[in-house]
């Protein structure tokens, strides 16, 4: 086939003048030649047949002009020219390669087209697929998962009227370093306030407690560092005072000695203890 549903077709003046074998054939040769290509291009072949008379109608020749143009072309070999009981066959060779060409592209095409259709067709179906998963109630006890089940139907609830600040409350505020009180007092506004609806509301609070450094500012930042380094500056102090040792009963006898106050004796149990005083046996003259 050449061209189809195309009104043209491509001529290279080129490829015609370049072409040795059709330049050594007749004017009018090449005239029935380049009649034959049209025909041949609308009805969308590669080769046109037909009987003598019938090839120089199709030519618009006479003919001894188709006859002249079969000789050439046995000669000159620019075309493929077979007879058959009386029915001869022109082929033009660039026709049937360009329509080869256009073959294996549209079968290259097809099979693109039919493998990515699969992948996609395979993508839906993986992604529509539901997943096989096994059933927590198949690892887990039937209390466990009704438990379970509960909890996660289970609907928050607005600010309970018997929620207090429990000790238990109080000392995980404690450990993080959170004025207890005034952090109840300023969740219980916020939650009344917006409404605030949770299912736990003991772990309300402890998300509470540990985001409460995030949202107070500075001054709760200050506050704490305020506070860690007096536990510091405490710690401190009484390492120093036992490094040097400057523990409780040495430091007793210093005070002591200095008071002269007396000598101090063994007390019952070994230990040395307080000077006398008066009324005490333990106290030598």
């Amino acid at each position: 086939m050449a061209g189809g549903k195309l009104g043209w077709f491509p001529f290279y003046p080129r490829d015609w003048k370049s072409d040795r074998q059709l330049g050594r054939a007749s004017a009018v040769s090449r005239g029935v030649w380049m009649e034959l290509l049209s025909t041949m291009f609308i009805e969308n072949a590669d080769q046109i047949s037909g009987t003598i008379d019938e090839l120089s109608r199709d030519a618009r020749c006479t003919v001894a002009d188709i006859t002249t143009f079969i000789e050439d072309a046995g000669r000159q070999q620019f075309c493929d020219v077979t007879e058959c009981n009386g029915i001869y066959t022109v082929v033009s060779r660039r026709f049937a390669r360009e329509a080869k060409d256009r073959q294996r592209n549209r079968e290259k095409v097809s099979r693109f087209r039919s493998v990515h259709s699969a992948q996609k067709q395979g993508n839906r179906n993986v992604t529509d697929a539901k997943p096989n998963v096994t059933s927590v109630s198949d690892s887990v006890s039937a209390s466990d998962s009704d438990s379970a089940s509960d909890l996660k139907r289970k609907p928050g609830t607005s600010w309970p009227e018997d929620l207090r600040l429990t000790n238990e409350m109080k000392s995980f505020a404690d450990q993080e370093q959170i004025d207890a009180e005034r952090e109840f007092a300023a969740w219980r506004d916020d939650c009344v306030a917006h409404d605030r609806r949770y299912r736990d509301w003991q772990a309300a609070w402890r998300a509470r407690i540990r985001n409460a450094p995030r949202f107070a500012g500075p001054a709760m930042a200050v506050q704490r560092s305020t506070r860690a380094r007096a536990d510091f500056g405490n710690n401190g102090m009484a390492n120093l005072a036992k490094h040097l040792g400057l523990t409780d009963e040495p430091r007793r006898q210093n005070q002591a000695a200095n008071a002269g106050q007396g000598e101090l004796v063994p007390a019952a149990d070994g230990r040395p203890d307080h000077p006398g005083v008066a009324g005490d046996s333990r106290r030598r003259d």
